[in-house]
């Protein structure tokens, strides 16, 4: 069963931090080290320090960015720049957002704990690979603080809005965080603290099964470290904050719930291995090529681009960007899915999705990539704008840039109920959920309300 729990977050004081602009980052993994400077400089309390601290010159295992991060904490603690509230409390969550031709959205959610749970048992789902570097640094970090800076996004299925209509009702009238982000999105957060609208949501959240979308690296992180604290303390009770993670549940019906494609450029790649690359990608692909030259790039970019979203709609179709040569190529798959040897060990799910489609038959068959180089991060860099993306190629760092359609919620849904994953960065949800805005720190003698 999923067990859902109401906990006291850790706030920023309005009464210190009049705006949370100041203060507020995105999640870690999107921080580019060019925005990790502007957020130090932004304010002395900005989230930054505590969840991606930089790594200074004489650093030793006893004083690093952990360990700074961790003191840092309890010296905002001390001095009431962050606050906890006084009761276990349910976050009901709206975010109204705007996509380009698409207008607004509005999506809501539910900021709460969840019981931690292998994946085996059934009841958390992932649905992606992850880097195992990554997890070293969070573990870390998580160990040093004993806090969840930022939530983890998750989904799960309710038709008829039951829970978050309860919880909707029984809210605080008035939102104790209302702000507006530079990307001009506005976060809304009340509090809800009815006792037995907590217990009944609680209950309803027992029949579900809670699906990762965005942070699977946290999760596992999370694993590590309670099984880490159960050596350490054996007689813990289930309810021991260590075994739970801070959570963002959004329903899969809500029809806010974006995902955004995620764009992949090939970086640090020899250039003989895409020599004959268009000969090559032909036996698998229809091939249209639209070749450029300076002076009429700018047009024929958008004449490629209008094709690539024509196109998209009707099968499963790639954009690449290459700018040695000098072209851009528009590949449309001449079968249905995955076939041959190179699928032959693929469930019929996984060879469907695009993703990885262009894994195996575009980076291994093709450009020669082994399964284990893809593991490499420095191999590939991931952007969500297919201008940025093309940006990579031209500024001589990327070769290859790949842009992509968006995975659907439904075949995310169908990969994590078969106990299947899909190649890293298949999805990006959008919009993300900020870190800082609501903090679960680990007390030693708190009890988690189960």
């Amino acid at each position: 069963m999923a067990l859902v729990a109401p906990f006291r977050g850790l706030i920023y004081n309005p009464e210190k931090i009049s705006h949370l602009t100041d203060v507020i980052t995105p999640p870690y993994d999107v921080i580019s080290p060019k925005q990790q400077e502007a957020f130090y400089a932004r304010s002395p309390y900005n989230m930054i320090q505590l969840d991606l601290g930089k790594i200074l010159p004489g650093d030793t295992p006893t004083k690093n960015r952990y360990t700074r991060s961790a003191e840092l904490l309890k010296a905002w603690q001390r001095e009431k720049v962050l606050i906890r509230d006084p009761k276990p409390t349910f976050y009901l969550y709206k975010i109204n957002y705007r996509l380009p031709g698409l207008g607004r959205r509005e999506r809501i959610g539910l900021l709460a704990l969840l019981g931690l749970e292998p994946f085996d048992q059934g009841m958390v789902r992932p649905h992606e690979k992850t880097f195992s570097g990554i997890k070293v640094d969070r573990l870390h970090l998580l160990d040093y603080c004993r806090a969840h800076f930022g939530p983890i996004f998750s989904f799960y299925s309710d038709p008829e809005n039951e829970i978050l209509d309860l919880l909707g009702s029984k809210a605080q009238p008035d939102p104790f965080i209302d702000y507006e982000d530079e990307d001009r999105i506005r976060h809304h957060i009340r509090r809800v603290t009815d006792p037995a609208a907590l217990s009944k949501a609680q209950q309803l959240f027992k029949e579900k099964i809670v699906y990762i979308a965005d942070g699977h690296h946290r999760y596992e992180t999370g694993l590590n470290f309670r099984e880490a604290m159960k050596q350490r303390f054996p007689d813990a009770p289930p309810t021991a904050p260590f075994n739970f993670t801070l959570m963002y549940l959004c329903r899969m019906q809500d029809p806010g719930l974006t995902i955004l494609p995620t764009h992949r450029t090939l970086c640090r790649f020899a250039e003989e291995k895409t020599l004959g690359f268009e000969k090559k990608i032909s036996e698998d692909f229809l091939v249209e090529s639209f070749p450029f030259r300076p002076a009429n790039k700018k047009k024929v970019k958008k004449e490629f681009l209008a094709r690539f979203q024509e196109t998209a709609r009707q099968g499963q179709v790639f954009g690449v960007y290459s700018a040695q040569p000098p072209v851009f190529y528009l590949l449309t798959l001449k079968k249905t899915g995955l076939e041959g040897k190179c699928a032959e060990d693929l469930p019929s799910i996984l060879r469907e999705l695009d993703v990885m489609i262009l894994s195996r038959l575009v980076f291994q068959k093709v450009l020669g990539i082994k399964p284990e180089e893809l593991d490499r991060e420095s191999l590939i860099e991931y952007r969500q704008d297919p201008a940025e993306a093309m940006e990579l190629v031209d500024s001589g760092w990327c070769r290859l840039a790949f842009l992509l359609k968006p995975t659907l919620i439904e075949q995310v849904q169908e990969v994590a109920e078969a106990g299947l994953t899909m190649p890293r960065k298949s999805t990006f949800f959008y919009p993300k959920i900020p870190t800082g805005l609501v903090i679960n720190v680990m007390k030693p003698n708190d009890s988690i309300r189960i």
